[in-house]
């Protein structure tokens, strides 16, 4: 199986497990306890002002802790449900995911793989993703959340674009908003810096289709 073959089916798959997250881990009140933490809730409504931004409500409600300290992935994988081989890959990538501000080094349209590197930790990561490999260009800043599938990366469906020239105002403006926010979680209060960075300086992000 290709690259871009494997890649299909693990987004696919990915699709199908946020689903059943969703559905088994999460209920009216994490919405709006997010929707809170997020500060989207108003009268006990979540508001978005992007569509990108149900993109993030639903990663944040997924991937990081609840109030109770648990993530709805990690109680999704100890419910015990019955899993492929291949889900059991991807929902290891998906414990172990991390997201981050990424500088981007090359585009190969034919492959539809970017090279990025790591803006916090200087690592270089190849990213396969159909929308942004056609369209972005190494003038862009990336923040997404990342899967490690041995081979390739893929993203979790979060991503926010930026222009590169605005990356040490973003890294500066995002320590003193983790700061400001100080939820005792660096994973949470980064996740969220770049949510409000995203309104005020982020450009429309580049949507696929599998």
């Amino acid at each position: 199986m290709s690259l871009l073959d494997q890649y299909k089916n693990y987004r696919n798959l990915q699709v199908e497990l946020h689903t059943k997250i969703l559905d088994e881990c999460i209920n009216d009140d994490d919405f709006l306890e997010a929707g809170n933490e997020i500060g989207v809730l108003k009268n006990n409504q979540i508001v978005v002002k992007y569509p990108n931004e149900e993109d993030f409500i639903y990663d944040f409600l997924i991937y990081e802790n609840r109030n109770d300290g648990e993530r709805a992935l990690n109680e999704y994988i100890n419910k015990g449900i019955e899993t492929r081989e291949e889900e059991k890959v991807l929902l290891n990538a998906m414990t172990q995911s991390v997201h981050s501000l990424y500088s981007i080094i090359d585009v190969d349209k034919e492959k539809n793989m970017l090279v990025l590197n790591d803006l916090l930790t200087n690592k270089v990561i190849h990213l396969i993703d159909f929308g942004f490999s056609q369209n972005a260009n190494n003038n862009l800043l990336l923040y997404c959340r990342l899967m490690d599938l041995g081979e390739f990366y893929m993203t979790s469906g979060l991503a926010f674009l930026f222009k590169k020239d605005h990356k040490d105002y973003l890294l500066k403006k995002s320590r003193k908003l983790m700061k400001k926010i100080n939820s005792g979680n660096d994973s949470k209060d980064r996740l969220l810096a770049y949510f409000w960075l995203n309104r005020k300086d982020g450009i429309p992000t580049l949507l696929e289709q599998v």
